[in-house]
């Protein structure tokens, strides 16, 4: 088989001849240098893994560190505040108007049980064109967020309640606790 012919053979030929003209470019002692040159990488590279490794060995018990801390910043935030959230006292007593006593009560108590802290609660009878009434019930919340949200999931799952407008906010992006304004619409007739 001819040389033409042969692909690979070709290909070794190509180094071959490459690495002559370079060996005739630099001559002896450009060769021995690189190889020397070489030789010290070769040698060093297990020694880079060693390295590497310690540095890895050292680095992951202060990361453990560094996620208990956090793990434990959010213990410290539920024990400074604590889950049976104060609520405002005309919220807790739920003297809102007549009809809406029983909604106001389960609103009270899914954010209670979620671990939520309310703000002052605005209440505000509507009476559209159609007829009816209506209460709008502006709340803002705070807590952590997948509490939020559960809390949310459960509020929308009330008969006759609508979320209207939500807004979240987080002041500190370490803080696991997020500020929650929340407006639901309460329908006196459930639907």
């Amino acid at each position: 088989m001819s040389i033409a012919r042969d692909p690979l053979g070709l290909s070794v030929a190509r180094v071959g001849w490459r690495c002559a003209a370079v060996v005739h470019r630099v001559g002896a002692p450009g060769v021995s240098v690189a190889a020397s040159v070489l030789a010290g990488l070769a040698l060093l590279a297990p020694l880079a893994v060693v390295v590497l490794a310690m540095k890895v060995a050292w680095i992951e018990p202060a990361l453990r560190d560094a996620e208990r801390r956090i793990a434990d910043s959010g213990t410290e935030l539920r024990r400074l505040a604590p889950r049976a959230a104060a609520l405002p006292q005309r919220a807790a007593t739920r003297d809102g108007p007549q009809g809406y006593a029983a909604d106001l009560g389960r609103m009270f108590d899914i954010v209670r049980k979620n671990g939520l802290s309310a703000g002052d609660v605005q209440y505000r009878l509507t009476r559209p064109k159609a007829g009816g009434e209506h209460m709008a019930v502006t709340l803002p919340l705070s807590g952590e967020y997948p509490d939020l949200r559960k809390a949310l999931g459960e509020l929308g799952a009330m008969p006759g309640a609508e979320l209207d407008t939500l807004t979240i906010e987080r002041q500190d992006i370490a803080d696991a606790r997020v500020v929650a304004q929340i407006r639901l619409t309460l329908r006196e007739d459930g639907r």
